[in-house]
């Protein structure tokens, strides 16, 4: 689920959905008129939202509508939303930026002793630290240039 839920968070379409569903209850036709999509495309995405639970499906015996609302989980998607990628941008610049301070910063080397005492190696107990954040910051800042080049 959390790599479907990654691809509702990079679909525009239905993003807004989720988001014309936070304002009430819908019919796929009042959807697919606000957000200027075809019906069937509408019906294709909400019937992906139900499925994830993000979005609940009425229908009446006898009645010919069928409604859609937001569930909690929708609800608390569109809540999350934001933070989810609001820091990605500059926290991914943090990362890199310590990862370089401790890569470069003089630290005493210490003995690391291998199978017999007379094969040494040495290391920097900070270099591990300064190579992950700034591999951490890289990943964070191709996801953020995908999401931007997305909504281009």
């Amino acid at each position: 689920m959390g790599k479907d839920l990654l691809k509702v968070l990079n679909s525009e379409a239905k993003m807004n959905i989720l988001r014309e569903l936070a304002k009430g209850q819908r019919t796929p036709t009042d959807l697919s008129k606000k957000l200027g999509k075809v019906k069937s495309t509408v019906v294709e995405h909400l019937e992906e939202l139900v499925d994830l639970g993000l979005v609940i499906k009425s229908e009446e015996p006898g009645r010919k509508w069928v409604f859609y609302s937001l569930s909690k989980q929708g609800y608390r998607l569109l809540e999350g939303k934001p933070r989810i990628y609001e820091f990605l941008l500059p926290s991914s610049i943090i990362s890199i930026l310590l990862g370089l301070v401790f890569l470069f910063q003089k630290q005493p080397t210490q003995k690391l002793y291998a199978v017999s005492e007379t094969a040494t190696t040495t290391y920097q107990p900070t270099t591990i630290i300064a190579y992950s954040l700034i591999f951490l910051g890289i990943v964070g800042l191709i996801f953020h240039f995908i999401k931007v080049r997305k909504h281009e």
